[in-house]
């Protein structure tokens, strides 16, 4: 459970928890914030296992924006009573800051909730059989 999370908060393959999901790591580089390599380098896992597979990704990024809303109306309002313009604006300037990650993490737990772990899937890839622990081909 604990590989599982700390796989999904650094982006890892739900499949393997190695390869990376995301072709760029900083997802600043706005132009290429949703690259995705079209499968697991260690274990051959499709990032996008059928066409308009992250249209659904839009239900988990609607619930994260909310999660942070009502965070920070219960932060900002009421324990901070500000006025609804600082309100406003704090979360606005916040939501802009937030907006790469929350569109990444959206792909991220919709893909970790369609595919499950598998501990021997790095074995079973076709093209390479990696060592566990130093992702290098077994001759």
């Amino acid at each position: 459970m604990l590989d599982t999370i700390s796989s999904l908060i650094k982006c890892k393959c739900p499949k393997c928890h190695r390869g990376n999901l995301f072709i760029y790591s900083n997802p600043y580089r706005i132009k290429r914030v949703v690259e995705m390599p079209e499968e697991c380098s260690c274990c051959g896992q499709k990032t996008e296992p059928e066409p308009g597979f992250y249209y659904k990704a839009m239900y988990c990024t609607y619930i994260i924006w909310v999660t942070i809303f009502v965070m920070n109306f219960l932060v900002l309002g009421l324990w901070l009573d500000l006025s609804p313009f600082s309100f406003i604006s704090l979360y606005t300037i916040q939501l802009i800051i937030l907006l790469p990650f929350i569109f990444r993490y959206a792909r991220v737990i919709h893909i970790y909730i369609s595919v499950k772990y598998d501990k021997n899937a790095i074995y079973k890839h076709p093209n390479k059989v990696m060592r566990s622990s130093t992702h290098k081909p077994i001759d």
